[in-house]
């Protein structure tokens, strides 16, 4: 066989291979790159060995500018390993766990752990905090914003607990009183529930050794429940309040008095349907009809729903798709960021709306949702036909598993029980 640079065969495979220059060896926490390229074709290795050089050298050049790309690589590295010290025996495992001690202490200094935790997760008596993460996350069904906070989350609780066995309801407990002096109790309570899911999932993979944690639930009962602390010191409800119907049908006439058709139009959608602001400002015209609309973009399978259209609606839905000049209901809102969001500017007129109306940070635009479920509740309609209408998960058995939903004339007559003042285009002759 002849000679080739950055790929050798092993084990009927091909490798990449490139050895770490020395001064990025500390950094890096190895002398030599080895990643198998998964082919047993040397055409096919030949290929693709290009994007990983042109990745490396990337990488060392960084390193040398005194930055570390590989801070939260950790993982691959960790499994990299023991990939190889599963397949080695004899000599060469022999050999491999001979270099063990050197790899740890060089990935030790990189990572801020103790060599000893490096050398368990090696050799799988220690499990790194987030190599399961992108497995998890698979398993989500959550749209991409989603998906991707729920990343961060479990990214910034694995800075505190680089491996799970650090992880104990006292641990997280001292962890939230920390937290609570810079973030509010809100953002605590989601953050814990991104990290009590992922750990759920690493229970169910076995990964938790239930002789070295006290619970098998570290993230439950550690928040306080009481009143949400800010920087400054003050202290605010920390849930959200809904609006009274009356309010809402103010801020519908206080947008319209300041010349914002669109944010009328905004605020008449989701007091009629108690949709979110991301829902309605991404649902297309085609997928509205003379009787429903379908929530397709939404952050769970509950949220894809679709809503009957109420009566006192019906004249608006009809102007909209009539003057859509972009294929939107709510036409003319530009992306605002990566997700395809297009509710960051009218979200933000709203939010300058509300306040100028008087409203403080407990009333957003999700208020009008929670005005929704309030009417809905108080008009005697049953709590899972509000589920269907507003897009949340059922909690029973029956209907959260088995029923497919209640059917269109069962929504449309709950949906009309919505009773609001009347607005200032129906009060016209």
């Amino acid at each position: 066989m002849g000679s080739y640079s950055y790929i050798e065969p092993r084990r009927r495979r091909w490798y990449f291979v490139l050895d770490v220059p020395k001064d990025c060896r500390k950094v890096v926490g190895k002398r030599r790159i080895v990643q198998s390229l998964k082919t047993e074709s040397v055409t096919v290795a030949e290929r693709s060995k290009g994007a990983l050089l042109d990745y490396w050298k990337t990488t060392f050049e960084q390193i040398r500018r005194g930055e570390n790309p590989l801070l939260e690589g950790l993982p691959e590295i960790l499994s990299e390993y023991r990939d190889e010290l599963e397949r080695a025996s004899g000599d060469e495992e022999a050999t491999l766990l001979g270099v063990l001690e050197e790899v740890s202490e060089n990935l030790a200094k990189t990572y801020r752990v103790s060599a000893p935790d490096i050398v368990s997760a090696i050799r799988g008596k220690k499990v790194e905090t987030t190599e399961k993460i992108e497995d998890w996350l698979s398993t989500v069904d959550n749209n991409q914003k989603s998906i991707d906070q729920k990343r961060n989350d479990v990214l910034r609780m694995s800075r505190k607990f680089r491996f799970t066995d650090q992880i104990s309801s006292r641990s997280v407990r001292n962890w939230v009183d920390e937290l609570r002096e810079t973030i509010s109790d809100a953002t605590i309570g989601r953050l814990l529930s991104s990290c009590r899911s992922y750990w759920n999932y690493l229970d169910r993979q076995n990964l938790i050794n239930e002789k070295t944690h006290e619970t098998k639930f570290p993230f439950d009962n550690v928040l306080p429940k009481n009143k949400t602390k800010r920087k400054s010191g003050r202290a605010i409800e920390s849930e959200r309040k809904a609006f009274l119907a009356t309010e809402v049908v103010d801020l519908h006439k206080a947008a319209l008095n300041k010349g914002d058709q669109t944010l009328a139009d905004l605020i008449e959608l989701g007091m009629w349907t108690g949709a979110r602001i991301a829902e309605l400002c991404n649902i297309k015209c085609e997928h509205v009809s003379d009787k429903e609309m379908e929530i397709i973009a939404s952050k769970s399978r509950a949220g894809r729903r679709k809503i009957p259209i109420h009566e006192k609606l019906k004249p608006t839905i009809a102007r909209l798709k009539r003057d859509s000049t972009d294929g939107f209901l709510l036409c003319g809102q530009s992306n605002s960021n990566k997700y395809d969001d297009r509710s960051g500017a009218v979200g933000k007129r709203f939010g300058s709306l509300k306040k100028k109306q008087g409203f403080g940070p407990e009333h957003v635009f999700h208020s009008i949702r929670k005005t929704v479920a309030t009417l809905l509740e108080n008009a005697g309609v049953p709590e899972q036909h509000s589920a269907d209408i507003l897009g949340h998960e059922k909690s029973t058995i029956t209907y959260g598993l088995y029923s497919g939903g209640a059917f269109y004339d069962t929504l449309k007559a709950s949906i009309e029980q919505l009773e609001y003042p009347a607005l200032v285009n129906e009060a016209a002759p």
